[in-house]
């Protein structure tokens, strides 16, 4: 997992491949179980890694094209958006039933699509979209590169986005009410402290989805130092 690799990673290449029957049929019935428990999960264009290399702290990435039902299967590479206020609370989301029913709480990983590879400029037209908050590329840092894997979660890639922002929670949520593309469910605070990253991290990490523990110790370490001592 390379640490601070670089603000946008490099996509080397875009290739597409054959699926066999076996494979097809186990995506067909993985769909079909989360349709029963989400029936308007989304199922568009994303992107999965098929390898990537770390030169010296510059993250070459090589992809498939796919879509989020093969990617319940076969993976996908997403980006997780972690806002943190200037009042140290980091950003996480309780969502509504239908996706917590699948992802849980905490920090979501959207796929990443051909037309989002500039990872660095989805990430601030979201922060502008979602929570109606103009972010620029110096506040933002990668703190990682994770692989999930079953059976603790859908196998996926996702590069761990910090994005420190001006605003306090208050000043947040109160934005995150105009944006024109609210994000879904209610904002979740987190403060940043060492107590509660201890708890998050270890004790009640099943209180989240697959990522958010990584995430927030990922983010912690960065402001909060060697907080395990």
């Amino acid at each position: 997992m390379p640490q601070n690799a670089l603000s946008s990673p490099t996509i080397l290449s875009i290739n597409s491949e054959c699926i066999d029957a076996l494979t097809a049929t186990k995506i067909e019935n993985v769909w079909r179980d989360i349709l029963k428990i989400n029936p308007h999960a989304y199922s568009g264009k994303t992107i999965r890694m098929s390898e990537y290399r770390d030169l010296g702290g510059l993250l070459q990435i090589k992809v498939f094209t796919s879509d989020y039902r093969s990617g319940m299967v076969l993976g996908w590479l997403g980006v997780a958006m972690v806002p943190i206020t200037s009042d140290g609370f980091l950003i996480l989301q309780s969502p509504v039933e239908s996706i917590a029913a699948t992802v849980g709480n905490g920090i979501r990983v959207p796929g990443c699509t051909l037309s989002d590879t500039d990872f660095v400029s989805q990430i601030i037209k979201e922060m502008n979209d979602e929570f109606n908050v103009k972010a620029v590329s110096e506040q933002l840092t990668v703190l990682g590169f994770v692989e999930s894997i079953p059976p603790y979660a859908k196998f996926h890639h996702t590069l761990i986005v910090r994005v420190r922002i001006k605003e306090t929670l208050e000043e947040l949520r109160f934005r995150w009410q105009t944006a024109k593309d609210k994000w879904e469910g209610e904002i979740l605070p987190f403060e940043l402290t060492k107590d509660n990253v201890v708890k998050a991290v270890f004790s009640e990490k099943d209180k989240y989805g697959p990522v958010t523990p990584i995430a927030i110790y990922l983010v912690a370490k960065e402001v909060l130092g060697n907080f395990l001592v």
